[in-house]
């Protein structure tokens, strides 16, 4: 199991596209994590260089300035996350007919199976 993972993300915002946009990465595992030097890679080779730390059972939200140059792409993309070594931790893929499918607004979730759901902001 990894002990910090993609957990959700906002691909599809209503409103302003890159402002709206935001990436959840959740601690799964029984202390605190550091996530200083970690990094969220697009598909394009784009990073964002993470801070903070997050608790246990605990998930922190990523957006706007804090998802540096990284673009999470309507018409599909990828995601991973790297931690303070470069080591490959998660990854996460969706396609523009999953985001097509559901209306503006609507978060995405990651199931244990690594495939996105769509699910409702409010749930988050």
């Amino acid at each position: 199991m990894r002990r910090i993972a993609i957990s959700s993300a906002m691909i599809d915002p209503k409103g302003n596209e890159r402002t709206g946009k935001w990436v959840s990465l959740h601690n799964r595992g029984n202390h605190e994590t550091r996530i200083r030097g970690w990094r969220l890679i697009d598909s394009q080779g784009r990073v964002a260089e993470l801070t903070d730390s997050i608790g246990f059972g605990e998930s922190k939200r990523f957006k706007g300035c804090s998802l540096g140059k990284v673009l999470l792409r309507n018409s599909g993309g990828s995601l991973s996350l790297q931690d303070n070594h470069g080591c490959f931790v998660d990854l996460v893929t969706w396609s523009k007919p999953q985001i097509k499918r559901v209306e503006e607004g609507v978060a995405f979730f990651v199931r244990q199976s690594d495939q996105l759901k769509a699910c409702r902001e409010f749930l988050f």
